[in-house]
């Protein structure tokens, strides 16, 4: 983790003034709204933002608000007093939360025994309270006090980082608060360590942060190698609501990872009596992805795919023998043509190190099925255009994962699956693996015209073209 300069200046109990850009906080203009949407929903996941909706997210942060934020960073939400200030009631929003940060001497309220919980906050004074929360009240005293000295411990922290100029003497937006506390999760806290001389003995201590010391989470990077449909090197995954990441099982919750395979995660998750919990997880931006149309494939030879872009140019993907594909959800040993060099789907390429090789390759093809009988008693569904190659779901496995939707999203179980369906199916090599899905959009009318050119076959019907998928 990285320290900032301020935590040696603390351990030698001297604090000096920081260098702090002038005007950086200086310009009075409209409200500054950041885009926040990855910070807002990890601090949803973890509890501590209640709303992320775009219009909360444009709104003034009021005192009674911030007080309630800080209280569940804290984790303190909903256990304090309530009777420190005289226009704070049991029915004021927030009151309890209000009430913790006056029992932690983080709030004295703004005098005459008042707070003022509807008042707008200003951002020195939200600094001041993030700041204190963290144990760094007394070297911000130190370092020039109420608001010079707070903000430059919070430039020291980092707690600035993604937030442009604005005004520090004016309200501020929830998108940035979202950020600000968001940049504090990995901040290391300030704890008391004994006295000296001449006042308290302060340590930092790299291994409390706001995420851990208060939250109780904690956080990690990592390649998921496993999802409960799927493994990059196995043809079954991690049992039901659980995945894998960097060689570590992880329970997924209420976290959808499906998706994930292949790819670099940052991911937040608690650890209870050795119980790890994902509580939220997103692909990384470390993530070096390209997604082609299987008809813009070109070729796929010695390891080398080759395509054409979006202008018409044709290009080349370099696979090596480490990289590991993915062929509809199963792990495709050996690579083969086929498995790359898809008729109808798409191929994603991840290169989740940032070396510049493909690390993962996953291909999505996908078998257009009409199903002109259907074998109820032993789960055969026979296609009328492709006999040779029935879908057998009735020896498929007991590992099998099969899912059947109806037209409506719905699933449904093959009993259900009328005749004469027209549907779209992901189907794995050994049949382990299928999706199966009633197509919605029908086309009735005249077959004017049937043809192939360049390897692909169109039709014409009541004069409109129509490109074939098998």
């Amino acid at each position: 983790m990285k320290l900032c300069y301020l935590k040696r200046l603390i351990v030698a109990f001297l604090i000096v003034s920081m260098i702090i850009p002038t005007g950086v906080f200086a310009v009075d203009e409209e409200l500054y709204i950041p885009d926040c949407s990855y910070q807002a929903s990890t601090l949803e996941a973890i509890g501590v933002l209640d709303s992320i909706d775009k219009e909360t997210m444009a709104q003034t942060v009021t005192r009674g608000l911030a007080a309630h934020n800080l209280a569940k960073l804290l984790g303190v939400s909903g256990v304090g007093n309530v009777g420190q200030f005289t226009d704070v009631t049991e029915e004021t929003s927030y009151a309890k939360d209000i009430g913790a940060m006056a029992d932690m001497g983080i709030i004295k309220g703004s005098g005459s025994g008042l707070f003022e919980p509807e008042r707008q906050m200003t951002l020195q004074e939200f600094i001041k309270m993030l700041v204190s929360s963290m144990g760094y009240g007394v070297p911000a005293e130190r370092a020039g006090g109420y608001p010079a000295g707070y903000v430059k411990i919070a430039t020291g922290l980092n707690l600035f980082d993604n937030v442009e100029k604005m005004p520090l003497a004016k309200p501020f937006s929830t998108a940035t608060m979202a950020v600000i506390l968001y940049n504090s999760l990995d901040a290391e806290i300030l704890s008391l360590d004994g006295y000296i001389d001449n006042g308290m003995k302060l340590k930092v201590n790299e291994k409390d942060t706001v995420l851990t010391a208060f939250l109780k989470y904690k956080s990690g990077k990592g390649v998921v190698e496993a999802t409960e449909i799927s493994s990059l090197t196995s043809a079954n995954g991690t049992s039901d609501g659980q995945v894998l990441i960097d060689g570590v099982k992880y329970f997924t919750g209420a976290v959808d990872m499906k998706d994930m395979l292949g790819y670099r995660v940052d991911y937040y998750y608690s650890d209870d009596y050795n119980t790890k919990t994902i509580v939220y997880a997103e692909m990384s931006d470390k993530n070096d992805v390209l997604e082609i149309d299987s008809k813009d494939i070109l070729d796929f030879s010695g390891m080398t795919l080759y395509y054409q872009n979006e202008y018409g140019k044709e290009k080349e993907a370099d696979l090596n023998a480490k990289t590991d594909v993915i062929y509809n959800n199963r792990p495709a040993k050996p690579i083969t043509k086929a498995d790359v060099h898809i008729k109808n789907g798409k191929v994603v390429l991840i290169d989740n190190d940032s070396d510049g090789n493909y690390d993962v390759v996953k291909s999505t093809e996908y078998r257009i099925v009409y199903a002109k009988q259907i074998d109820y008693v032993n789960q055969v569904i026979h296609d009328e255009y492709n006999a040779k190659s029935p879908i057998d779901i009735g020896n498929a496995g007991k590992n099998a994962d099969i899912t059947i939707l109806s037209r409506k999203g719905n699933e449904i179980e093959l009993d259900n699956l009328e005749y004469d369906s027209l549907l779209s199916c992901v189907i794995s090599r050994d049949g382990s693996y299928a999706e199966i899905v009633e197509v919605v959009d029908e086309v009735i009318g005249v077959v004017d015209e049937y043809y192939t050119e360049d390897g692909k076959t169109y039709v014409t019907i009541s004069g409109k073209l129509y490109e074939v998928c098998y």
